[in-house]
């Protein structure tokens, strides 16, 4: 019945976009925590100006990862924001978390960028959790999309 949920709360591989190597920042800690959590699946770190992110490859944009994450972790600011959602549907991608602030809980430029967001997520059938979204867990499979 909520199998469409499953990219979401029980993905077999993640991507974090705008991923930090430093696991005290936004893109650094849910990598940080699925380390040290044990999750098995595939975890991509995205920023195209690192060749690594926390001792993983990191990959310069969506379009170069090895395969099509269940769930994208969004942590880049503004408009590049609504750009990834775009970039992980065309991908194949099925939810995405996004932590980005500054859409409509700020003024009317910003909810025109969140109903861009939710326009690009609704054309690529892209569950969607935010965005100013703190994430959510699963400590099952050591799931940790949290800052």
């Amino acid at each position: 019945m909520f199998e469409s949920l499953n990219p979401l709360i029980r993905p077999r591989s993640i991507a974090v976009i705008g991923a930090s190597d430093d696991a005290t920042r936004i893109g650094g800690r849910p990598i940080a925590y699925m380390q040290q959590q044990g999750f098995a699946g595939g975890l991509y770190p995205v920023n195209p100006k690192r060749d690594t992110v926390q001792g993983l490859r990191a990959f310069p944009d969506v379009s170069s990862l090895p395969e099509v994450p269940d769930v994208g972790l969004v942590a880049v600011p503004g408009e590049a924001a609504v750009d990834a959602i775009e970039a992980l549907g065309a991908r194949g991608t099925r939810a995405a978390i996004v932590f980005t602030a500054g859409f409509a809980e700020v003024d009317e430029a910003g909810a025109a960028a969140q109903e861009r967001m939710v326009v690009a997520a609704r054309k690529h059938g892209i569950r969607l959790l935010g965005p100013n979204c703190l994430g959510l867990f699963n400590a099952a499979i050591g799931f940790y999309p949290i800052f």
